[in-house]
């Protein structure tokens, strides 16, 4: 019998009722689990099988704050939301912290940031308890679990460009020999002229690394060993390079753009064109004429840094996580991943105030100072294993080391230093023994390059010299001649070379114009940027 077409019209659709036990049990686990979910995603020291615990702990304290808020408070959906509330903000403090860093010393930010820390989670709290009687509160929770998925979902997204990082360098390992460079015999080797494929360029630059002559100037320190292993290798040592300034980013702007553009931009600061001069600067880093050069030549470009974000163009080999002092493997330096998870909580804040945090012992100073570690040994570890530089294409791979450059880390052997002295510049004892363990794990990088590409290009730089106290205003003196002495150290597969008193600009022209290109040699600025000018005569007054 047909059925009356005004009962369906007449008919009101009732809407789907949400699922309040299943959004509760969504609500509790993923403000337990999306913490560690976002710690493992950002740093790849980090092993699956180590978060288990600690989630483990903290599904457990959510699912407990959960169980007396809903003795509180008679009502599941409302006591879900406020657990919710409570696990984010505890855990994720360090976010709130670290941006107060920015701009307060480190006391003040501590006490800030805690007390927006608790103005905001009693504000949350306050609303959820305001509203608890909404009939929007399920789809509010419905939308907040979607949110917190997409970011778990995001963040194992993340993850996957690390994997397959591996997994292509796991495949170049074991490639087999007929599908290898032209470089892996002796034979083959002589014949892998710049006419033909051209040569593999390693361009390692050390920040802060001091050269013979400082050394023994200021340190006591005899450098000849490494320079006479060098030379017996077939290098080029200069002993009187030099850098145009004593700051990293003029420096790097200087060898990206293969020119003196550093004093271009301190004119510009002598003439007062900030905003010409903070926009100017990075694209020309990022737009340099170096990467065009290289690019041209046919060259894949590459880098493997202990902290690429400084040179943001270059693709990453080593995958890299975005917060330095949460970058940090348990296995180093004996911190556990529980020390890390209470460093990202609330409870920090209690080590903070009880130990505080600048050149101490304290745990953030000890995290701060595993993270630097993890990350510069993981560069010497990519070169340990020859297998990472079997390159199929001709590859230009930059290498940039923010080391011997505090914090101070590493003794002469690679051990520990009590994060007390990480930037500590009154004794000179500790550069030198950073200083040493890098010269130690060059030599392996050198020899790793060599077994596999001796046909190679390997540039071994500094980007300025040792400049001591000079920012921090106490501690070793070092002459302002003398903190642009650099390091440099030139191989081009076997064949002689001369960059004796070449500056770091006209080292990267000449390297150039011997792989075919045209780079005649510039006129050396010779003179600190200017606007460093003001900073060093308040100094000498």
């Amino acid at each position: 019998m047909p059925t009356d077409e005004s009962e369906f019209l007449d008919e009101k659709i009732e809407p789907r009722k949400p699922n309040v036990p299943f959004l509760c049990v969504l609500l509790v686990l993923l403000s337990a689990m999306l913490p560690m979910g976002i710690l493992y995603a950002n740093n790849t020291g980090i092993h699956l099988i180590e978060i288990l615990l600690p989630i483990g702990i903290l599904v457990a304290a959510s699912a407990l704050v959960f169980v007396v808020l809903r003795l509180i408070l008679k009502a599941s959906l409302v006591a879900a939301l406020c657990t919710a509330a409570i696990m984010l903000m505890v855990m994720n403090y360090h976010l709130l912290r670290e941006l107060f860093y920015l701009f307060l010393p480190l006391s003040a930010a501590v006490w800030v940031a805690f007390a927006l820390w608790v103005f905001i989670l009693a504000a949350l709290l306050y609303l959820v308890l305001k509203y608890r009687k909404s009939a929007y509160l399920p789809q509010i929770s419905q939308i907040i679990c979607i949110v917190m998925a997409v970011l778990m979902l995001f963040n194992v997204v993340r993850v996957v460009p690390s994997i397959v990082n591996q997994a292509k360098l796991q495949n170049m390992a074991s490639q087999s020999p007929d599908s290898k460079p032209a470089f892996v015999t002796e034979n083959e080797m002589r014949t892998h002229t710049v006419e033909q494929n051209g040569r593999n360029f390693y361009w390692i630059m050390l920040d802060e690394y001091a050269d013979a002559f400082t050394m023994d100037t200021y340190f006591d320190t005899d450098a000849s060993p490494f320079i006479s292993y060098l030379q017996d290798k077939g290098f080029s040592v200069s002993s009187a390079s030099y850098s145009n300034s004593n700051n990293s980013t003029l420096c790097a702007i200087d060898a990206i753009t293969l020119s003196y553009y550093s004093s271009d931009l301190a004119k510009l600061r002598e003439e007062e064109n900030a905003e010409e001069l903070s926009q100017e600067g990075p694209y020309m880093r990022r737009t340099g004429e170096l990467y065009a050069a290289l690019q041209q030549m046919g060259y894949e470009i590459y880098q493997v840094s202990s902290h690429p974000e400084h040179y943001p163009v270059v693709k990453e080999l080593l995958p890299q996580g975005i917060g330095e002092r949460l970058l940090v493997s348990t296995t180093v330096d004996g911190l556990s991943i529980l020390d890390i998870t209470r460093e990202m909580s609330v409870f920090s804040v209690i080590t903070q105030l009880t130990q505080g945090e600048g050149d101490d012992d304290s745990l953030s100073a000890r995290i701060f100072n595993a993270s630097f570690r993890s990350r510069v040994l993981r560069v010497f570890d990519f070169y340990d294993d020859p297998a990472n530089l079997c390159f199929q294409d001709k590859t230009a791979l930059f290498t940039y080391v923010l080391c011997p450059h505090t914090p101070f880390v590493f003794d002469a052997d690679g051990g520990v230093v009590s994060s007390q002295y990480r930037r500590d510049w009154e004794d000179a004892s500790h550069y030198a023994d950073q200083h040493a363990y890098m010269t130690v794990r060059v030599q392996s990088m050198i020899e790793s390059i060599l077994s596999v590409d001796p046909n190679a290009v390997i540039l071994l730089q500094s980007d300025h010299g040792v400049r001591g106290g000079f920012f921090v205003g106490r501690g070793l003196e070092v002459e302002l001649d003398d903190q642009r002495r650099i390091f440099n150290a030139l191989y081009f597969g076997g064949e002689p070379v001369d960059i004796e008193g070449l500056s770091a600009v006209n080292t990267l022209r000449y390297v150039l114009s011997e792989m075919g290109a045209n780079y005649p040699a510039l006129d050396d600025a010779g003179l600190m940027p200017y606007y460093y000018k003001d900073q060093i005569e308040g100094r000498e007054e």
